[in-house]
């Protein structure tokens, strides 16, 4: 919470101000996806203190719109480079398979678009944030992850998100999130249903 929260609320309360004193401000904060999905269980402090993040977002919107002041989050997931490649490592060596089959199956059921975004490809909507492009955008959280977090809303799931012991056919839907995987060829699994 320090630093994925208390930290953005420093932020933005040294420099409102001088926002105010303008009649303009353009606020960013780059915050994650799980602070709006159900993330793996492992990640509950996080998520919440994601969220949290995400909540002061459109707080800041609503507050201080009539300043001029515009906020919005950048929603991240995975990112391809030095932390995201040994978690995949990790979870090949758990599964009992090679770094290159972990890796693509997880492309396979996690991005539409079958690869893991770069930050610099991440980045560019930071700019467009900040810009006149997005005068009348504020409050927003704009999803920048290889629709990986819209995947799994909509069915493509890994079985990396099921809880250990369980299959994904023991899994029930959540809150939108529908336990699909490969064998289920996109279909819902209900309870008690079999692929």
């Amino acid at each position: 919470m320090n630093c994925n929260l208390f930290g953005a609320l420093s932020l933005f309360q040294a420099c409102l101000p001088s926002m105010r004193a303008r009649g303009d401000g353009r606020l960013i904060f780059v915050t994650s996806g799980a602070a709006n999905n159900r993330p793996p269980g492992y990640l509950a402090s996080y998520a919440a203190s994601k969220a949290a993040l995400a909540s002061l977002v459109r707080s800041i919107a609503i507050e201080h719109g009539k300043d001029g002041i515009r906020c919005n989050g950048v929603h991240l997931g995975p990112v391809d480079g030095e932390n995201f490649r040994p978690w995949i490592a990790g979870l090949a060596e758990q599964k009992g398979i090679s770094f290159e089959k972990c890796f693509n199956e997880y492309l396979e059921t996690e991005f539409p678009l079958r690869y893991v975004p770069t930050a610099r490809e991440c980045a560019g909507t930071v700019p467009y944030l900040a810009s006149d492009l997005a005068r009348v955008v504020t409050g927003q959280g704009i999803s920048v992850n290889g629709g990986q977090w819209f995947a799994m809303q909509v069915g493509m799931h890994a079985d990396i998100f099921v809880p250990p012991g369980a299959s994904r056919h023991e899994c029930r839907p959540t809150a939108g999130h529908f336990p699909v995987g490969p064998a289920s060829a996109g279909r819902l699994l209900l309870p008690g249903a079999t692929p």
